[in-house]
C-alpha cells in the first residue's frame, strides 16, 4: 500500500512537471522580455494566474488518465499513456526553443523512432515506461519553481502597459508654424511589378493609377530590405539595415550595413526624434512593430496594432487570455496547415477576421491623424496588402474565405481612396506633401493557383506636392532608404517643388 501511495505522488508530480512543461512556450513569452517585443498588452498577473490554472487543469486530467490506465486496463496501459505524455513533451519542448528539427518531417520522423522504441520497451518491460516518466517529470520539476517565481513576481511588481493608444502622450508637442505638413504613408506588401507592370486584367486599382498623373512617380524604386523587421527602421533612420533582433518589450537592436555594432532602433536618430528636436508635432499610426513604446517621447498621437496571432494581440478579460492559451497550445501540438482540430476551432477563419479587426482599427486611425492640422507629420503604416487576403475584389466585400493576393490589393487601393477623401473633407489633402510606398513587395510565392511572380524589392514610390498636381516620372533607381532625408527636406522647406524633389532623389 505504501508503494501505492508513493508512486501515486510521484506521478503526481510527474503530471504536474509534464503539464508545466506542454505550457513552457507560453511561459517563455511571459518571463522573456525579447520575446514580448510583438505582444499588444505585456504580462500581467493575470496571464500567469490563468497559466498557472491551466497547468494545474492538464496535470489533473494526465493524472486521471494515468490512475485510470493502470487500476482498469493494465501496466501497458500505464506505460502507453507514459510514453504519449514523454513524446507531448518533447513537441512542446521543440516547439518551445525552436529547435532546428523543422515541422513536420524532422520532428514526425523523431516522433515516429520514440514511440517505435517507446513500444519495444513497454513490450518487453511494462513497468519501465511509467518509471522513465516519473524519473524525466521529478528532474524536471524545478521548472515549475521557476514559472512560479515569476509569477508570484508578477503579482508584486507593477507592469506597464502597451500605451497602444496615446491619448495622453508622454511628451506632448505643439504644432510647428513654419513646418511644412508633411506625411509617410507605407503599405505593407505593396508590390510594383503587380501594380502596374503585371497588372492582372481583372484588377482595378484606379486610385493608384489616378495617383501617378499628378504626383511625381519613381518606377524604380526598391526597398531596402525583403522584409518589415528591418525595412521600416531601414526607412526611419536614413541608413541599410541588415538584421534586426528583439531585445526587449519595448526596443530593437539593428545591425547597419557596414557595421558589426548592434544598435537600439530607439536610441537612433530618427525621422521621429529629428522632427521633435525641430520642435515639430509627430502622429504615428502602424502595425507590427510596437510604435508606441519605441517612440512614446517623441509622439503627440500614436496607435498600433499587433500581428494579429494567438498571444500578441490577446484582449483585456480572462476570457481573451485563455483562448490565447488554447491557441498556442492547438498551434503546437498539430502544427501549421490545414488539418481536424484546427478545421473544428475555425482557426484560419477566426484568424482572417482578426485581421479584418486589425485594418478597421488601423484605417480609421489613420483617418484620424491624417485628418489633423495640429501634426507637422504623420507616419502610417498599413496591413494591406500583406497575406493574408481579407477582401472579395469581385464582391468589393471583406470575407474570411480564401482569395488571393490581388484581392488585398484592391483592398490597397480602396484604402488610399478613403485617406484621400477624408484628407480632402477635412480640407489638408492639397496642403499636405504626401509620399505613398511600401516597406517590401510581394515576397511569398502563395499557392499554386496565385501564380504570382514574387518581386520583394520593387516597390512603388508616389510623392504628392502640398499645392501642386504636377505629373513627373523618375527612372533612375534609388533605395527608399531616402525617404528619411526626403521627409526632412519637405517638413523643413528646403525642398519644396516636385522638381527640386526629383533632384533630390537622382542624386542619391
Amino acid at each position: 500500500m505504501s508503494w501505492s501511495k508513493e508512486t501515486s505522488t510521484r506521478d503526481a508530480l510527474a503530471c504536474i512537471s509534464g503539464a508545466n512543461l506542454c505550457f513552457l512556450d507560453v511561459w517563455s513569452t511571459w518571463i522573456t522580455p525579447a520575446r514580448q517585443y510583438y505582444l499588444l498588452i505585456l504580462p500581467r498577473p493575470l496571464d500567469f494566474g490563468l497559466t498557472l490554472l491551466n497547468v494545474v487543469g492538464v496535470a489533473f486530467l494526465m493524472f486521471v488518465l494515468l490512475v485510470f490506465a493502470r487500476r482498469w486496463v493494465g501496466e501497458r496501459a500505464a506505460g502507453a499513456v507514459s510514453l504519449a505524455y514523454l513524446l507531448l513533451i518533447l513537441i512542446f519542448v521543440a516547439k518551445a526553443y525552436d529547435l532546428d528539427i523543422s515541422w513536420p518531417n524532422r520532428l514526425r520522423a523523431l516522433m515516429s523512432a520514440s514511440a517505435a522504441a517507446g513500444l519495444f520497451a513497454i513490450w518487453k518491460s511494462p513497468a519501465a515506461m511509467p518509471r522513465i516518466f516519473r524519473s524525466i517529470g521529478l528532474f524536471l520539476l524545478p521548472c515549475l519553481a521557476v514559472t512560479a517565481a515569476h509569477s508570484a513576481e508578477s503579482l508584486l511588481l507593477r507592469h506597464v502597459e502597451s500605451g497602444s493608444a496615446l491619448s495622453r502622450p508622454a511628451h506632448v508637442l505643439h504644432h510647428a508654424p513654419k513646418a511644412a505638413r508633411t506625411a509617410l504613408i507605407v503599405f505593407d506588401m505593396l508590390d510594383f511589378d503587380l501594380l502596374f507592370n503585371h497588372k492582372s486584367l481583372d484588377v482595378d486599382v484606379p486610385e493608384f493609377e489616378r495617383l501617378r498623373t499628378e504626383t511625381l512617380f519613381a518606377r524604380n524604386a526598391m526597398s531596402p530590405a525583403g522584409f518589415t523587421e528591418e525595412a521600416l527602421p531601414a526607412m526611419t533612420i536614413g541608413k541599410v539595415v541588415t538584421d534586426s533582433t528583439p531585445v526587449s518589450s519595448d526596443d530593437l537592436l539593428l545591425t547597419i550595413a557596414g557595421s558589426s555594432r548592434k544598435t537600439p532602433w530607439s536610441l537612433q536618430p530618427t525621422i521621429f526624434s529629428e522632427a521633435r528636436n525641430s520642435g515639430m508635432a509627430v502622429g504615428l499610426v502602424g502595425w507590427y512593430h510596437p510604435y508606441c513604446r519605441l517612440f512614446r517621447a517623441m509622439l503627440s498621437t500614436c496607435e498600433w496594432v499587433p500581428i494579429p496571432d494567438k498571444l500578441k494581440d490577446r484582449g483585456l478579460t480572462p476570457w481573451n487570455t485563455e483562448r490565447a492559451l488554447i491557441g498556442v497550445i492547438v498551434q503546437n501540438l498539430v502544427g501549421p496547415g490545414p488539418n481536424l482540430i484546427e478545421t473544428v476551432l475555425r482557426d484560419e477563419e477566426n484568424g482572417r477576421r482578426k485581421y479584418i479587426d486589425a485594418y478597421q482599427r488601423l484605417l480609421s486611425a489613420a483617418t484620424a491623424a491624417l485628418t489633423n492640422p495640429a501634426l507637422d507629420l504623420v507616419v502610417v503604416h498599413l496591413s494591406v496588402p500583406h497575406t493574408p487576403p481579407i477582401y472579395d475584389r469581385a464582391t468589393r466585400q471583406f470575407t474570411t474565405d480564401h482569395g488571393d493576393y490581388l484581392d488585398n490589393l484592391a483592398l490597397a487601393d480602396r484604402t488610399l481612396g478613403v485617406l484621400r477623401q477624408e484628407m480632402e473633407r477635412a480640407e489638408v489633402w492639397e496642403t499636405t506633401n504626401v509620399i505613398v510606398t511600401a516597406d517590401h513587395g510581394f515576397r511569398s510565392t502563395g499557392p499554386p493557383s496565385w501564380n504570382h511572380i514574387a518581386t520583394p524589392l520593387h516597390v512603388p514610390f508616389f510623392l504628392k506636392m502640398g499645392g501642386s498636381g504636377e505629373e513627373i516620372q523618375d527612372d533612375h533607381r534609388f533605395n527608399t532608404i531616402v525617404v528619411h532625408d526626403l521627409l526632412l527636406g519637405l517638413l523643413n522647406r528646403t525642398i519644396t517643388t516636385p522638381v527640386e524633389a526629383e533632384d533630390f532623389l537622382d542624386q542619391r
